[in-house]
């Protein structure tokens, strides 16, 4: 049976948990999966797979350490093998140009770091967990989300995962894993690298420099309002009472 692993690292658990749904298909394909927490366990034998999904969430513009830490440590395994990624991410909600081409180039900077090119690759939608945040984190995530979604009540969770395209994604690859080498299968989730003419900063890239001072501006003023209310709440601690 082939054997497939499936590498990944996770915030407040949403990549886990599209790990274990593209598991699920693989495994209704017939494929031997294996999952695995790369920030947990980062030492794994390659040779025993014969292909590869990596997973990660998109975190202040960049994908988890340890996930590209670990492609790094296992890239030339990874060549040698069927391979997939897939991100998940606040902006791979949007249909706009800006989040199209951000989710792409996020994909596209982890090819020219890391030197492995996937196979397919499968963007979706995250989770805005923020229950789980801290109060700065919580108010930078709802900055986000105004763009992206809108989704902007702080009181609540949201899920942006689209199951079924997460499935789609899994079917196609194990579609990939299972085909004979001159078998024609499905591309909907093929990586096709950026043009070789694309040169220079894109009107994107200028737009996310833009949006991400924005948003530095704002955080900034959220942290320094932080201080003001605790710096007050010392002083009045600190007046003498008669």
């Amino acid at each position: 049976m082939t054997a497939v692993l499936i590498a990944y690292a996770t915030g407040e658990g949403q990549t886990a948990k599209t790990a274990e749904a593209i598991a699920e298909t693989l495994g209704d394909a017939d494929l031997d999966v294996a999952i695995r927490n790369v920030a947990v366990e980062p030492e794994v034998d390659l040779r025993t797979y014969d292909a590869v999904v990596v997973g990660s969430p998109v975190n202040n513009r960049a994908h988890l350490p340890a996930v590209v830490e670990w492609i790094d440590a296992n890239r030339d395994a990874l060549v040698d093998r069927l391979s997939a990624f897939f991100q998940l991410s606040i902006a791979g909600v949007s249909e706009s140009d800006w989040a199209v081409d951000s989710t792409r180039e996020w994909v596209d900077d982890l090819v020219e770091q890391t030197g492995w090119t996937p196979d397919r690759v499968g963007d979706f939608g995250g989770a805005l967990a923020y229950s789980q945040y801290g109060p700065v984190e919580r108010q930078l995530f709802r900055v986000a989300a105004a763009f992206a979604t809108g989704d902007t009540d702080t009181s609540r969770d949201y899920e942006y995962t689209d199951w079924d395209e997460v499935a789609a994604f899994a079917e196609e690859f194990a579609a990939l894993v299972a085909a004979p080498a001159d078998e024609d299968v499905p591309r909907a989730f093929a990586y096709e690298p950026p043009s070789a003419a694309a040169s220079g900063p894109s009107q994107n890239r200028l737009r996310q420099v833009a949006v991400v001072a924005i948003v530095a501006l704002v955080v900034a003023a959220i942290v320094a309002a932080l201080y003001r209310r605790c710096s007050g709440a010392d002083r009045e601690a600190a007046v003498p009472t008669e």
